[in-house]
């Protein structure tokens, strides 16, 4: 059974090797992304999948401004 700690220990495992591929994503632009994502409601889990899955799907944070709102839809779904 997957707990909440085993979970969240495998979120961070995932955050850090995408971490490790994304230097277009500098800590700064990741820090303000999870931050914007906190104030509209979202836990620090969730934004943290959130980022994952968008880094994944726009390795370059430039490409990021163009996400319209059903990707951003798409690719939050699977967080909780």
């Amino acid at each position: 059974m997957w707990t909440l700690g085993k979970i969240s220990t495998l979120l961070m495992v995932s955050f850090n090797v995408v971490g490790c591929n994304s230097g277009n994503w500098p800590d700064q632009e990741q820090n303000k992304f999870k931050e914007e994502c906190k104030a509209e409601g979202g836990s620090n889990s969730y934004c943290s999948c959130f980022l994952e899955n968008v880094m994944i799907k726009y390795p370059n944070v430039s490409d990021f401004d163009q996400m319209e709102f059903e990707m951003a839809v798409e690719l939050s779904k699977d967080c909780k």
